[in-house]
């Protein structure tokens, strides 16, 4: 099917800094909270705003930048390091890996009619967890070898 060509020709966009806008300050779902303001006040807001998210993302990536030194130079520095990370409040951490060796005995209760050959290291699963508040386990992947009957 074909559509027609409209003959009008749009008028072209034209911005009026005192034109006024009904906006809604309220959250979605909520009771109306209905105000006015002008083009030219949105405009210096949306600026506004623009701006300080910039420097915002800025000083992130300062205060990042900064972690990163300490880190890195943490022997040299020690306690200036721990007294700038605290004036920032900056977390100085760092990731290691660990390969822990566990050997676990359990007591499993079966259903009458099965037995230990109905088993499956896949039945189980081995989780981890730091007891230690100084610590967070970040990811692990753990895998059960093989079980043996006692």
């Amino acid at each position: 099917m074909d559509y027609p060509t409209p003959d009008v020709t749009p008028e072209p966009l034209a911005y009026d800094s005192e034109a006024k806008i009904v906006i809604n300050n309220a959250y979605p779902y909520s009771t109306q909270d209905l105000s006015t303001r002008t083009a030219g006040e949105l405009s210096r807001a949306w600026r506004d705003n623009l701006t300080n998210q910039t420097l915002l993302q800025k000083k992130r990536i300062e205060v990042e930048n900064v972690k990163e030194y300490l880190i890195e130079n943490y022997d040299e520095l020690e306690l200036h390091a721990d007294e700038i990370a605290k004036l920032l409040g900056i977390t100085l951490e760092k990731s290691v890996e660990v390969t822990f060796q566990v050997e676990i005995t359990a007591t499993i209760t079966l259903p009458i009619g099965k037995d230990f050959d109905d088993l499956s290291e896949y039945d189980f699963e081995v989780t981890l967890e730091s007891t230690d508040s100084d610590y967070t386990v970040e990811g692990y992947d753990s895998t059960i070898e093989r079980m043996t009957e006692d």
